[in-house]
């Protein structure tokens, strides 16, 4: 295996491969069991020799696994200056992020909508949340993918609400695993057309649109299982007030499951339509719960105001 890079530390991964993964490539194997890296820096890792099979050496990403197979993974940190790394912070005083807890292992940060997580390509200069973690938090930098610093899970661009950021490696390497084994507890709060006669329980399958790259479809077949429960709170002009409760963590997967039941997202132009009373999705991370350390933790976030104002202006005169 190849050195690391000067300066570098790395942390290493087990794994062995199951049965319903058996013949699977080797890089989108090493995606699933660690999800918090792309497929891409997997590629990578497998090509500089970062990943043996059975101990040995693997460098073609599309070397095929087998059930049993012991697979190894080194994943470096690289050590930086942050003083040459650091983003001028004048750049990020109109990023409205919001700190709701500090604890020694993680934080729980409110990101606003409008605000993307982290670069969607190298090229991009466009300001992320990522780039205000490190301006506030420069150790983050060493934590997870180097593409994505501190990030275990995401929220759209347009959608706001409660974020879990690790502060450690190992915090980082458990929430991983808590977020595939579903185990932490995620509320959203939506606001969709028309009028849902019950709660429902959406089972859909999600997968990449056939024709629409930046765009995912439901399925009943073909695509990565996917489950939301939905419960309807408030019946207001032509719209509903609801909670969604996703069990699973699939792209788009709510915005996806609400054009799937019929009720669309108020504002969402991509499953839906444009709305004369929100300028996005009307779609809101409120509620993160989970334990973690022996501890029970529970976080909420308020609607924000573009949320508050179209919730009021839907509400049916008294």
């Amino acid at each position: 295996m190849k050195n690391l890079i000067p300066g570098s530390h790395s942390d290493s991964y087990h794994f062995t491969v199951s049965q319903d993964k058996h013949l699977q490539r080797l890089d989108q194997f090493l995606h699933e069991v660690l999800p918090a890296y792309s497929r891409s820096y997997f590629q990578k890792l497998v090509q500089d020799g970062f990943v043996t099979c059975n101990d040995r050496v693997i460098l073609k990403p599309s070397h095929k696994v087998k059930t049993g197979d012991s697979v190894t993974c080194s994943i470096a940190r690289i050590d930086f200056d942050v003083s040459a790394a650091a983003i001028d912070k004048r750049l990020l005083e109109g990023i409205q992020v919001s700190l709701v807890a500090q604890e020694p292992d993680f934080l729980i940060i409110n990101k606003p909508a409008g605000l993307v997580v982290h670069k969607p390509a190298h090229t991009s200069r466009q300001i992320t949340l990522v780039d205000w973690l490190l301006a506030m938090y420069p150790t983050l930098q060493t934590i997870g993918d180097a593409e994505r610093p501190g990030i275990v899970h995401r929220l759209d661009m347009q959608t706001s609400g409660l974020m879990i950021i690790p502060r450690t490696a190992a915090a980082h390497a458990l929430f991983t695993q808590m977020f595939k084994d579903r185990l932490i507890k995620k509320t959203y709060l939506a606001l969709v057309e028309g009028h849902p006669q019950h709660d429902a329980a959406i089972d859909y399958r999600i997968m990449r649109h056939p024709t629409e790259r930046t765009k995912m479809a439901h399925s009943k077949s073909q695509g990565r299982q996917a489950y939301t429960q939905f419960q309807i709170i408030e019946y207001l002009k032509d719209t509903t007030s609801v909670r969604a409760l996703p069990q699973t963590g699939r792209t788009h997967q709510i915005r996806v499951h609400c054009a799937a039941w019929g009720h669309p997202i108020i504002g969402d132009i991509v499953y839906g339509s444009k709305s004369k009373v929100i300028a996005r999705q009307a779609l809101h991370a409120a509620e993160l719960e989970f334990d973690f350390s022996g501890k029970h933790y529970h976080f909420s976030a308020p609607l924000p105001d573009d949320m508050a104002h179209a919730l009021e202006a839907l509400r049916p005169s008294s």
